[in-house]
């Protein structure tokens, strides 16, 4: 099967799994907003930054090292698997004493004993990052998709069930435990190939000149999605910390559930196609693609966010939060489908180091916007986005051969089609009647289906070449079409 196909299926099977997880994510977030309070939810947010926080150090980079390791792979998987295991066990430990602390940091003693619970669901996520970083490197996505969308349902049924009996925030940490210990048991269960724990310090030296720039760039995405909560949380409290969370995590699922797609597949991809007019080749109608989908839906936020209101009036103060941050989002996916180009072609410490300038950036004007509320940290994300994907724009440049211009033009005419599908909404929202009862279902309906049609005419008009990517994609994904030509790729 060449490699177009692969990619093209591989997107098809892990969008699968993040539209599973993030549905599931939405039913949870709709149970837990009718059954909590803002307090309640920034304690949640408390305990994903503390969470976060320790998973991110256990992997240590080694995932993506694998991923791009060309040589002794499964000598390597069996290194990378017994350093991240140890060091998932040792942050499980070391987050029991650390957990007093960082709720009193947060102002919420109470949280300390589910901040400590996580301490399992460290050591299970570290555990479980090398036996799926295995299977994207080996391009099993179909496999992946089994851990990844059990894992999910499963954790989701679990804090379901918990906010419906009362548990209040342990409905999370029970349900975040059942899906890293779901997904670590079946990602086991269906290895191809498995592999136990072993040294080779040949192989986990050469790993590291790789993972110290991709550990790099993950704490730097860490940061980046981290410091607006740890900001807000500190200085304006849980309640603020609670509706900021909400109109975050809503705005930020076009991302999940396309770029992170498409950006997990392609990276990869790109790594095994040989030579740079082919992999320049293949980033362009996947960074077409991509971003035309998450505009459509972080676009959509900026016009139906009043709809948030359907989960209940106390989080109307969250409104124009989203609004800003869906334009955020675009602007995040841009400089996001840019890092896999990079990482594949063997540049990991550019995207560290731009990583860690955008953290610079955003800390500074996060902190600077903190006083004036949460609408004013989320024109921070704005501004200091646009500054990041004129970065990543001008490096990839220099080191990949990509056109600034190309880029620019993609990026303007998506947006002047998310501005005449708006337009459509506003519109009909004049009409009044059931076109502005923010509270109610269908009016989300009817507005999301308005935007979509006139945001899909306008595309179609303004970017053409979205439709023959998507004819392009269509002919992989179905049997006998397409012309099945391999790409050249390095060996596994």
């Amino acid at each position: 099967m060449s490699l177009g196909r692969r990619a093209a299926r591989g997107v098809v099977w892990i969008g699968a799994s993040s539209w599973v997880n993030r549905l599931m994510l939405l039913i949870v977030l709709a149970v837990l907003a009718a059954r909590l309070g803002p307090r309640e939810f920034g304690i949640i947010s408390i305990l994903g930054l503390a969470r976060n926080t320790f998973t991110v150090l256990g992997g240590f980079g080694f995932a993506d090292a694998l991923v791009y390791q060309r040589e002794r792979v499964r000598s390597a998987a069996s290194t990378a698997f017994t350093i991240t295991t140890a060091l998932g066990c040792l942050l499980g430990l070391a987050l029991l004493p650390a957990a007093p602390a960082m709720a009193g940091f947060f102002h919420v003693p109470e949280a300390a004993g589910a901040i400590g619970a996580y301490s399992l669901v460290i050591a299970a996520n570290t555990a479980g990052q090398i036996p799926i970083a295995v299977l994207t490197r080996d391009l099993e996505f179909r496999r992946r998709f089994v851990p990844e969308a059990v894992g999910s349902v499963a954790g989701g049924l679990v804090t379901i069930a918990g906010a419906f009996a009362g548990w209040g925030v342990w409905a999370v940490v029970a349900g975040d435990a059942v899906r890293e210990i779901v997904v670590l048991a079946v990602v086991i269960a269906i290895l191809p190939e498995r592999f136990g724990f072993g040294w080779d310090r040949a192989a986990a030296a050469g790993m590291w000149r790789y993972a110290r720039h991709a550990l790099t760039s993950e704490l730097s995405e860490f940061a980046l999605q981290n410091v607006d909560y740890a900001l807000v949380g500190r200085l304006l409290g849980p309640v603020a910390l609670g509706l900021y969370t909400l109109a975050f995590r809503v705005a930020i699922l076009p991302f999940l559930i396309v770029t992170h797609v498409v950006g997990g597949v392609s990276f990869p991809v790109l790594a095994r196609t040989s030579g740079l007019d082919r992999v320049r080749a293949a980033f362009r109608p996947t960074f077409e693609l991509g971003m035309a989908a998450t505009v459509l839906l972080a676009g959509g936020l900026v016009f139906l966010a009043p709809s948030l209101q359907v989960l209940g009036e106390q989080w109307g103060p969250a409104v124009p939060v989203a609004r800003l941050l869906g334009i955020y989002v675009c602007l995040r996916s841009a400089a996001h489908l840019l890092i896999p180009l990079l990482a594949a072609t063997g540049h990991p410490g550019a995207d560290a180091a731009l990583g860690v300038g955008w953290f610079a950036l955003l800390a500074v004007a996060v902190a600077g916007a903190t006083r004036l509320g949460i609408t004013a940290v989320a024109a921070a994300q704005i501004g200091v986005a646009a500054v990041m994907v004129a970065a990543y724009v001008a490096v990839a440049r220099r080191l990949v051969g990509i056109s600034p211009a190309a880029i620019a033009a993609v990026l303007a005419r998506l947006a002047a089609a998310m501005a005449l599908a708006g337009a459509c909404v506003l519109g009909l929202r004049a009409l009044g009647g059931v076109w502005v009862a923010d509270e109610t279902w269908p009016t989300l309906l009817l507005n999301g289906t308005a935007f979509t049609v006139a945001y899909g005419a306008a595309v179609c008009l303004l970017v053409p070449e979205v439709a023959g990517g998507v004819r392009r994609l269509r002919a992989y994904l179905v049997p006998g079409r397409g012309d099945g030509s391999p790409v050249a790729e390095h060996p596994p």
